[in-house]
Formats: structure tokens, C-alpha cells, sequence
């Protein structure tokens, strides 16, 4: 094997290291995902649904800090499992 040769195998072969890392990455950004939309449905449970942001005002009593998800009508997941994707978050402090 020539030296052009060894040096092209080489940066193929980083190539796919990098690819193979870049997927695990995903799969663990995945986990991550189902895990967080897991908690939000518990706490979604637990308060009894989630509000709609048409149906509020100022003076429900919100608390002063907080983190607000919002999630928009046709917005759907996809590979983190079915239901409402969250588009948007607010942090109040």
C-alpha cells in the first residue's frame, strides 16, 4: 500500500469513528428526549392537564419563577414518541 493509500485509509477511517460517535450522541440526545417528555406527561397528569395559553391571563395566581414549555397545535414528535412537540420555553426568574 502506498503512502497517498495508507494516509486516504486513515482519514476514512476517522471519518467513521466520527460518524459512529455523531450516532451515539443521537441515541443518547434521544434518551434524553423520551425521558423529558416522560416527566412532562407525569406532570402533566399531576396537575390535571396541561393549560392553554388562550385561556389565561395575568391574574391566575402564576407563580414568580418558573419555566414554561409551550407547545403549538399541529406540532407533533416524531421520533422521541407520539403527541405534541414542545416548540418553545420561557424562564421567568
Amino acid at each position: 500500500m502506498s503512502l497517498g493509500q495508507r494516509s486516504l485509509q486513515r482519514r476514512l477511517e476517522h471519518e467513521d469513528l466520527k460518524l459512529a460517535q455523531q450516532n451515539e450522541m443521537s441515541d443518547e440526545h434521544l434518551q434524553h428526549l423520551v425521558r423529558f417528555y416522560s416527566i412532562l406527561g407525569d406532570l402533566e397528569r399531576h396537575l390535571g392537564g396541561a393549560r392553554r395559553l388562550a385561556d389565561c391571563c395575568g391574574r391566575m395566581g402564576w407563580p414568580a419563577r418558573g419555566v414554561y414549555f409551550f407547545r403549538e397545535a399541529g406540532e407533533n414528535r416524531s421520533d422521541s414518541g407520539e403527541g405534541p412537540r414542545i416548540v418553545s420555553v420561557a424562564l421567568m426568574l
